[in-house]
């Protein structure tokens, strides 16, 4: 899942224009809210992960909102259709990994904690050439069927700094509803 909103984030950042900040996003389907930079583009679910027998036991879908070639606010929610036990601690590890694997960059920071009671690992990235950092959060609500969040920033060199501090109260402003 997380490769996929990387790869679709990093070619939107190119293509999509550029929106004033301050649109708070709420979310009762996939329980959460968030203020997005503009009203983001919603993507269809999709079938993300797969049980032994090839069966997609969870869909995803992604809610991104792109400001051209500066910066990225993306939110991707993971539901599982099936009971499913998983291993929380290594799956918000995988899920930080596999979203800083597909941007070409490299964890700087990373914490255990909390949101809205459930456990979350808070991050920040950048790529080697620093063509790109940002930073996010993984949270999982442990249930039966397990929900994941991946909330990510990406900018440029060219974002501002008022820019990258919108982009941080996009994630602080993430909560699970």
């Amino acid at each position: 899942m997380l490769k996929r909103l990387a790869a679709a984030a990093a070619v939107a950042l190119l293509l999509l224009p550029a929106a004033a900040f301050g649109e708070q996003y709420n979310s009762d389907k996939y329980g959460f809210s968030a203020d997005f930079p503009s009203a983001p583009t919603v993507g269809d679910p999709t079938g993300s992960e797969k049980d032994k027998d090839g069966n997609f036991v969870s869909t995803s879908v992604m809610f991104t909102d792109i400001d051209q070639g500066v910066s990225a606010a993306l939110i991707a929610v993971d539901s599982y259709v099936v009971s499913m036990p998983i291993d929380v601690a290594a799956s918000l590890t995988n899920e930080r990994d596999n979203f800083v694997k597909g941007m070409s960059a490299s964890t700087t920071s990373s914490r255990a904690g909390t949101l809205d009671g459930s456990q979350a690992l808070f991050f920040s990235y950048d790529r080697a050439d620093h063509g790109a950092g940002g930073s996010g959060v993984v949270v999982i609500i442990e249930t039966a069927k397990p929900r994941i969040y991946v909330v990510a920033t990406m900018h440029t060199p060219s974002a501002s700094a008022e820019r990258i501090a919108d982009l941080d109260r996009f994630v602080s402003s993430f909560h699970l509803k």
